[in-house]
């Protein structure tokens, strides 16, 4: 089930959302997959682009993003949120899906293969599986919580966006 990503960069750790990013796409590539979903929060994709349509190619499988764009203007509490309430509307369209939300106060499923393992699992399970990243002030977590079936911290790392 594992195939051997090999050493490919295409993410500089400037960035912190690439670092997560990157994460993601490893673990997308080394599992069977249905379809995933990839919802975040985000004001300009285009420094993704060239990755993501690489790593679609390699996936050969069925992968939707969906960015929403998020709030600007009011308290931090205020934006949180107001990007929650458009993720869970979003969300609302995919009711027969598995959502995991990726937060800092997640669980660790450990490993590569462990992941692997897990998300298999749930992908024989659901139709597809939503991983849902937030923006520059993360989400609401009390409001996620029963929209979510699975809350994900990739590593102890994992930052807010």
């Amino acid at each position: 089930m594992l195939k051997n990503l090999g050493v490919i960069n295409f993410f500089t750790p400037e960035n912190q959302a690439d670092i997560k990013i990157s994460f993601f796409w490893f673990f997308l590539y080394n599992v069977c997959m249905k379809k995933i979903i990839l919802l975040t929060l985000a004001d300009s994709w285009h420094h993704f682009e060239k990755p993501i349509t690489e790593y679609e190619k390699r996936l050969q499988k069925e992968l939707a993003i969906i960015i929403l764009k998020p709030h600007k203007s009011g308290e931090i509490e205020t934006i949180r949120k107001l990007d929650t309430q458009d993720v869970i509307e979003e969300l609302k369209k995919y009711s027969d899906s598995f959502v995991v939300f990726c937060d800092v106060l997640g669980k660790n499923i450990g490993d590569t293969k462990a992941m692997s393992v897990w998300l298999s699992q749930k992908m024989q399970q659901h139709k597809s599986v939503i991983f849902v990243i937030g923006g520059a002030y993360g989400l609401d977590t009390s409001l996620m919580k029963p929209y979510v079936d699975y809350i994900l911290s990739f590593t102890d790392w994992t930052l807010p966006h």
